[in-house]
């Protein structure tokens, strides 16, 4: 991907969420999807994860590899012009380095935005460390900024935060 076109489109993106008209991201799973979404007029789109895992025959939470997960989201980023931000789940990784490896490869198929879980990979109703994820997140800022002069204006991070999906406790 064009650094300067990917940098452009990150702007783009970061300018739709600035104000009116409203910023629609409709999700899509494919190439084909991404076409059509597009096509419809869509300013931007976003990948779903549970989405892309089902068109490629698994199941949600981060059970197919990492590479299906890159090319997928490769092939959606090469068919349209405008922005994509990609859900990929809690980064692919055991550790923060192999969570770095997943997004760098995001970032190389030109996605624009990133969305990252706080949940632990395969595991429902769990969440990671607060302290793990904050290093994360510095981690992957890090990562932005030395990988390329136009990288860190070429990302945005989205950090999803999952507490609101676990049973409440009163303790």
């Amino acid at each position: 991907m064009n650094t300067h076109i990917q940098k452009e489109k990150a702007t783009q993106f970061r300018g739709f969420h600035q104000g009116p008209p409203l910023l629609v991201l409709p999700n899509v799973w494919d190439a084909a999807s991404a076409r059509i979404i597009e096509q419809a007029g869509f300013r931007a789109i976003a990948t779903t994860s549970s989405g892309v895992a089902a068109a490629l025959g698994y199941s949600d939470g981060q059970h197919m590899s990492r590479e299906l997960m890159i090319d997928a989201i490769a092939r959606i980023t090469h068919v349209v012009e405008c922005p994509v931000t990609v859900d990929i789940e809690a980064g692919y990784g055991n550790s923060i380095d192999e969570v770095l490896q997943t997004v760098k490869a995001v970032i190389m198929t030109g996605a624009v935005g990133i969305n990252i879980e706080d949940s632990l990979k395969q595991q429902e109703k769990a969440l990671v460390d607060i302290a793990y994820q904050v290093e994360l997140i510095k981690a992957l800022r890090e990562l932005a900024s030395s990988m390329d002069a136009d990288c860190a204006e070429s990302t945005c991070l989205f950090a999803r935060g999952s507490r609101l999906y676990l049973p409440y406790r009163n303790t």
